[in-house]
């Protein structure tokens, strides 16, 4: 979850750095937006459930919803890599029952008991597709991430990038503008 943050934060950032403002997410439009806090919510709320099957359908739906809107929103520059990313993950936890998580990668990061919430496992001998679970640590933050998550992570940081430039008609009004500023300029120079 925090190397989810620390993207999202550093999309916002590279998004400033790169000229991005707040007030032009205002003027953007999402597809079933909704699906975005509704699949969030799922995803929380399977972490804080019992039992095993309830908080594994609560996850898979989760996805399903974030899948959704990453879909609806492929138009987006960056939205396929979020869909990619969030499929990988569900797919791995679909397919072992909840999201294997590397021994290797556990010992590395020596943090046991905050690395595995609700559906995490330590690897299995029958779990599949080991090299698409939890096998990447990240020691700073004590995280063990998959590689969708690290798809997921560029394609938010990306997402927000182009979500905060100007839009593109706003764009091209200014580098009109800036062209009419121009070229009284390069006529002065032309003819010295």
């Amino acid at each position: 979850m925090r190397f989810t943050l620390i993207a999202v934060g550093a999309g916002f950032a590279l998004a400033f750095l790169l000229g991005g403002r707040f007030r032009f997410l205002q003027d953007r439009e999402m597809r079933l937006w909704a699906l975005l806090p509704l699949g969030l919510a799922l995803q929380f709320a399977a972490v804080s459930s019992a039992g095993g099957t309830w908080p594994f359908l609560l996850v898979l739906l989760g996805f399903a919803c974030l899948f959704a809107f990453a879909v609806a929103n492929l138009a987006v520059t960056g939205f396929w890599m979020i869909a990619l990313g969030l499929f990988l993950n569900a797919f791995v936890i679909g397919l072992n029952h909840g999201m294997p998580i590397g021994k290797k990668a556990l010992a590395h990061t020596g943090n046991y008991a905050s690395v595995y919430p609700a559906l995490h496992h330590v690897q299995r001998s029958s779990d599949k597709l080991l090299i698409l679970g939890d096998v990447v640590p990240i020691s700073p933050i004590g995280e063990i991430i998959t590689f969708g998550d690290l798809i997921l992570a560029v394609g938010i940081a990306d997402v927000l990038v182009h979500l905060m430039r100007p839009p593109k008609r706003r764009r091209d009004e200014e580098d009109d503008d800036e062209e009419n500023r121009l070229l009284p300029l390069l006529d002065d120079v032309v003819h010295a």
